[in-house]
C-alpha cells in the first residue's frame, strides 16, 4: 500500500507530464516530508544547502575542476563519485517532496533511492574555448555528447542493442534556474 502523505501534482502538472513527458515541480526539494500529522511544506532550504556545500567541500578540496576530474565525470557519469550514495545527496529525493510527487505521478509505491548523479553544469563548457574570451562556440563534437539514458554510448558500458530502461528521470537543481532552455 502506497503510504499517504497529502502531497499530489497538480492538475497542470499531471496534464504537463502526460502531454510533454515532464513537468517542473518548483520547490519540491525544498520541502520535507518530515512534518508531523500536517500537509502543509515546511520550507528545508538546508538540504539544498547541505548538499551545495558538500559538493563545493569536494570539489575544493582536491576533487575539484581539473581537467582528469572532468574527464573522469564524463566516463563515471558523475562528479564527487564518492558523494552520490551519501545522505547529503540521496535525502534531496528520499526525504523531501519529491518522493511523494514521483509516487503521485507513477501511481504505485516505489523505493528510495540509492544514489544520485552529480552533473555540474559550468559556463563554458562544451565550448572551443570554454567560453572564456565570451565567445561560446560549441566544440566539434557537441552534437555527439548528447545522449538518451538507458541507451548505448561508446563510453557509459552499455551493450549496443541493450535498452536498460526506467520508469522516471529525476533531476533535481541546487541552484536557482531562471533562463529558458536550461539543461537539467
Amino acid at each position: 500500500a502506497m503510504e499517504q502523505t497529502g502531497v499530489c501534482l497538480e492538475a497542470t502538472q499531471r496534464r504537463e507530464l502526460f502531454e510533454q513527458g515532464f513537468t517542473i515541480l518548483k520547490g519540491a526539494a525544498l520541502r520535507t516530508t518530515c512534518t508531523p500529522t500536517t500537509t502543509a511544506p515546511t520550507p528545508t532550504p538546508s538540504y539544498v544547502a547541505q548538499a551545495l556545500r558538500a559538493i563545493n567541500c569536494h570539489l575544493g578540496l582536491g576533487g575539484g575542476l581539473s581537467e582528469s576530474s572532468v574527464q573522469k565525470a564524463n566516463v563515471t557519469g558523475s562528479f564527487c563519485p564518492d558523494l552520490v550514495s551519501q545522505p547529503v545527496i540521496t535525502r534531496l529525493f528520499n526525504n523531501t517532496h519529491v518522493m511523494p510527487l514521483v509516487q503521485d505521478a507513477i501511481g504505485a509505491p516505489i523505493k528510495p533511492t540509492f544514489g544520485g548523479q552529480i552533473a555540474l553544469r559550468f559556463p563554458g563548457t562544451l565550448c572551443t574555448d570554454g567560453g572564456k574570451a565570451g565567445g561560446f562556440t560549441p566544440v566539434s563534437y557537441w552534437r555527439t555528447s548528447w545522449h538518451i539514458d538507458g541507451f548505448h554510448t561508446e563510453s557509459n558500458g552499455i551493450e549496443r542493442g541493450t535498452i536498460r530502461n526506467f520508469t522516471c528521470l529525476v533531476g533535481v537543481a541546487l541552484s536557482d534556474t531562471t533562463a529558458a532552455g536550461v539543461e537539467v
